[in-house]
């Protein structure tokens, strides 16, 4: 059905082949390498988040439209950690899907354009000027002065206009490397780019001429915001919401997140954070984090054949004898025993619970 969709878009997009399981999902990804893919989450040998995490080394530019049955938060938060393009529920609505080929489709469009702006040449005095450029521009960006950093930009720009010919290719490699220096600028506060932006979609905000007057607009607004947004988390630095951390636990606690990464986040030192925490909610935040980590795991483990180790990754353990230590010492019974007890217990009840019996 999803073939015949696809087919039926006229978007002109080939199916390229197929796979019923994963393992056999990532050999045709690797002969094939596909522009798209379309992914369920739920497949046997190798399911859609072991999938996911492959693709992320091993094809990071390829366009994902992820598929589930489960309106499931743990399935659509690893999807939108690995980029997918979009989350889709089952049974798949047909102008949903078209409309996700199209965001593929921009998005292959972007990923070439930002190849050919990397392949384009720069003459060497050009260069040289807009390195000295972007160099002053940091400046100005880590002292935070909006106005300078503005400055800067549309200067450069100004005399790049007025002093070399610049053709598109050379605009589109001018817009990239400024970006490139915001890009670092919002690494050093332990950000992705995206992180301060309100429109995330950033291919979407490319200049839609490339010429001086175009780029230099563009630049400057996203400059502007990212820094406008900056200003605004450090002066909530000081403004401790607990409640506020708690939600973001809740909800990112399968990642690999820790008590100093969550105290970096909310800029709060690690002591004062685990001690207002304990006495917010009972519990410091890595006692917290791990046992959201074990209840999803049990949930897991008692709900599905998955190997004990692709449930670890799901709960943000790549170290699976970690991971066995700790569940072991949660519950006092391994995964494995656990799974074996469920087992059981679902083929031979005891008739004296009459259906209200469950598993601890």
């Amino acid at each position: 059905m999803i073939k015949q969709l696809v087919r039926q878009t006229g978007l002109g997009i080939e199916v390229e082949g197929e796979a019923d399981n994963g393992e056999d999902g990532c050999r045709i990804l690797q002969d094939l390498k596909p522009d798209i893919l379309i992914l369920d989450m739920q497949m046997p040998l190798l399911d859609g988040v072991e999938l996911l995490r492959f693709l992320k080394e091993a094809q990071p530019n390829i366009q994902v439209i992820v598929l589930s049955g489960h309106d499931d938060f743990k399935y659509m938060h690893q999807a939108v950690r690995s980029g997918v393009v979009e989350y889709l529920l089952k049974p798949v609505d047909p102008e949903q899907l078209k409309q996700a080929l199209q965001l593929c489709l921009a998005g292959l469009e972007h990923h070439r354009r930002q190849i050919s702006a990397a392949l384009v040449t720069l003459p060497p005095e050009m260069l040289a000027a807009v390195n000295d450029s972007k160099r002053n521009v940091a400046t100005h960006l880590n002292e935070l002065s909006a106005a300078a950093t503005e400055e800067a930009l549309t200067d450069c720009i100004r005399y790049l206009d007025s002093h070399f010919p610049c053709d598109s290719g050379q605009w589109l490699r001018v817009y990239h490397e400024f970006l490139l220096t915001l890009e670092h600028f919002a690494a050093m506060e332990g950000l992705e780019l995206n992180d301060l932006l309100r429109e995330k979609d950033l291919q979407a905000r490319a200049p839609s001429h490339l010429n001086a007057s175009n780029v230099s607009e563009v630049l400057t607004a996203i400059y502007r915001e990212a820094m406008d947004s900056i200003l605004t988390r450090r002066r909530d630095r000081k403004k401790v919401n607990l409640q506020q951390i708690f939600d973001y636990i809740q909800h990112h606690y399968a990642e690999g997140i820790s008590l100093e990464s969550v105290a970096n986040r909310f800029y709060v030192s690690k002591v004062y954070l685990s001690q207002t925490y304990k006495r917010q909610f009972g519990e410091n935040v890595m006692e917290q984090i791990i046992r959201l980590r074990m209840e999803a795991a049990r949930s897991w483990v008692m709900q599905d054949d998955a190997q004990i180790k692709h449930i670890a990754g799901r709960v943000g353990y790549e170290d699976v004898s970690y991971f066995h230590k700790l569940f072991k010492k949660h519950y006092g019974i391994s995964p494995a025993e656990m799974r074996l007890q469920a087992k059981a217990a679902a083929k031979d009840p005891d008739p004296a619970c009459k259906g209200e019996c469950r598993v601890e």
